[in-house]
């Protein structure tokens, strides 16, 4: 018989009596798949953990994109608060993808350093310098970074030990100063790709025409 939980830690006493009676639990959200096997001596009972990316094909990508764009441009039409905006910006996104799993922003408040802004997600570092991290890195060099597991990157910032794929997309305004950096992070290895970053480069280059003007940061 399989189970399944929609949220995660939905019920961790009910997975645990699952497990123990030899059942395969499933969790979707998480693309978690458990197998309980009991062993012949006591105390050794494994509990086989199976990671399932349920990652969007190409096309999915591409319709969810567009259909999410669209939302974000009617909802941004005519305003003018850059804090509204980022913080919609990054609900749009967030559940948009279930393997988002940290969608944010960082802001450009102090000389080469971010500071936390809106995000939806566990929560994040409250301060990057431009010389730490992928964030820091995306700022300082005014260029996205598409990170398959950032556990291979010398300066991550763990700022949670479940992230592994990364993808960072500056918003440089003309003069080349950075107003902020649009953070997304995933738990799933390869996430992100040259689809993600066209769409999320081309949302955040529209976000810069419209809140580039911004004393707000």
């Amino acid at each position: 018989m399989w189970w399944s939980f929609r949220k995660p830690l939905h019920s961790i006493s009910k997975i645990a009596q699952l497990c123990k009676s030899g059942q395969v639990v499933t969790c979707p959200l998480l693309h978690i798949c458990a197998i309980h096997t009991l062993l012949t001596k006591p105390f050794r009972s494994l509990v086989k953990l199976i990671i399932m990316p349920h990652l969007p094909t190409a096309e999915e990508k591409h319709t969810t994109y567009k259909d999410t764009l669209a939302r974000i441009d009617a909802l941004l039409q005519g305003e003018t608060d850059w804090i509204a905006a980022m913080a919609t910006v990054a609900c749009e996104l967030h559940h948009s993808f279930e393997h988002f799993h940290w969608t944010g922003f960082y802001r450009h408040v102090e000389q080469n350093n971010l500071i936390i802004g809106p995000y939806q997600g566990h929560h994040g570092c409250l301060h990057i310098h431009f010389t730490r991290g992928v964030c820091g890195a995306a700022a300082l060099q005014r260029a996205t970074q598409l990170i398959e597991n950032v556990h291979n990157i010398p300066h991550h910032i763990a700022c949670s030990s479940t992230t592994v794929s990364e993808i960072v997309v500056p918003l440089v305004l003309p003069n080349h100063d950075v107003l902020a950096v649009l953070d997304v992070d995933s738990d799933d290895h390869a996430a992100f790709d040259e689809i993600d970053q066209h769409y999320l480069e081309d949302l955040c280059q529209k976000l810069v025409e419209q809140f580039g003007h911004t004393t707000q940061r």
